[in-house]
């Protein structure tokens, strides 16, 4: 989840968020946003934004945010 989320800046040396979520934050507005696609059991299980897999009480999907 942190790798999805962050990146390195090599200007200031410092790991950066990539976006909030919000509307109108720099990679929200260009599309580039972290969206996350979860299979299970070969089919998809979960599509959605930084935000929704945040806000699930589903066991499954909170197995991917330690």
């Amino acid at each position: 989840f942190a790798l999805a989320n962050f990146r390195f800046d090599p200007d200031s040396r410092r790991v950066l968020p990539l976006s909030d979520g919000r509307p109108g934050s720099p990679a929200a507005a260009n599309g580039t946003g972290t969206r996350f696609i979860v299979y299970r059991d070969g089919r998809v299980y979960f599509e959605g934004g930084p935000g929704e897999i945040l806000s699930s009480e589903d066991p499954y999907l909170k197995r991917f945010l330690v």
